[in-house]
């Protein structure tokens, strides 16, 4: 088949190809000891405040001022999420190296004031991130996919209009680790491809995060804030600011958290995208 007919796809294909290449290091006898094909989690980089983050989890969701028509109830969130750092594509090292990986998870938000739970919502998240480790700060861009679709349920009950929520968009965020025990970070995107179609493009982001990291040997508290602003939502900035603890590893292989949070501003569920909302949360958190 011609590169006319195959079109744009060819083409982004013909450039991964190149850029991945160019960027690849030769290998001599030294870097043949790195391993560079599906990275140990010491490769890995979250913000921990992030009300959408590529984690596996369950909370309780206390809602003050609810979103949905079940109003101030107390609802349940079930998330099952996945990040994986896939090739290291330059440096030796979680301090220097620059990774290629893929993220991706599913939020479902449903109500515990019915007998059958009805499901309220989900939003999906797709991502291929792009991450330079510069000692313990980092640099990361990546194409990001996310889409929301209201449960069928709930549909069913309220007579509800289906809205069509996607974005697909640029990622830009810039972590310094100011000192062993805390960051700071910031960064924004822009959406290449919106619906419902018109809808603003912006984003931007900031946020801080502080923990002391003992090598998940011991219980560790950690505090951290992440505040959002869409130009969809008028720049109206959504916080949510997450205090919890770190358990002990099991057996050296994940990351196990507990946490209360408290969210308020435009809701980040993707339906609800223009509804304000304030709720606290208990959260459990399975990290890689």
């Amino acid at each position: 088949m011609s590169l006319a007919i195959r079109g744009r796809p060819t083409l982004v294909v013909m450039l991964y190809t190149a850029a991945f290449v160019i960027m690849t290091p030769s290998q001599n006898v030294s870097a043949q000891d790195v391993k560079r094909l599906f990275l140990s989690r010491d490769y890995e980089v979250r913000l921990l405040a992030d009300p959408h983050a590529a984690v596996s989890g369950a909370k309780l969701v206390f809602n003050a001022s609810g979103p949905s028509e079940f109003g101030n109830t107390v609802e349940g969130e079930a998330a099952l999420g996945a990040s994986v750092p896939i090739y290291l594509i330059s440096g030796d090292s979680p301090k220097n190296g620059m990774v290629v990986g893929t993220q991706g998870a599913v939020f479902g938000r449903f109500t515990l004031t019915t007998i059958t739970r009805d499901m309220i919502s989900t939003d999906w998240i797709f991502a291929i991130p792009l991450t330079w480790h510069l000692d313990r700060s980092w640099v990361r861009i990546r194409y990001h996919h996310t889409s929301a679709h209201l449960g069928d349920e709930y549909i069913a009950r309220f007579d509800a209009n289906v809205g069509d929520y996607s974005r697909d968009a640029a990622d830009f965020t810039g972590f310094y680790q100011a000192s062993p025990g805390f960051a700071l970070y910031g960064g924004g995107n822009w959406a290449f491809n919106v619906h419902p179609d018109g809808a603003r493009r912006f984003l931007g982001r900031a946020g801080i995060q502080a923990e002391e990291d003992d090598g998940g040997r011991s219980v560790a508290p950690y505090g951290a804030a992440d505040v959002q602003w869409e130009q969809n939502n008028s720049w109206e900035p959504r916080l949510n600011i997450q205090l919890g603890l770190r358990l002990p590893d099991i057996s050296g292989r994940r990351k196990l958290r507990i946490a209360f949070e408290f969210l308020t501003g435009p809701s980040p569920q993707g339906q609800f995208r223009e509804e304000p909302v304030r709720h606290f949360t208990l959260g459990f958190y399975i990290d890689p």
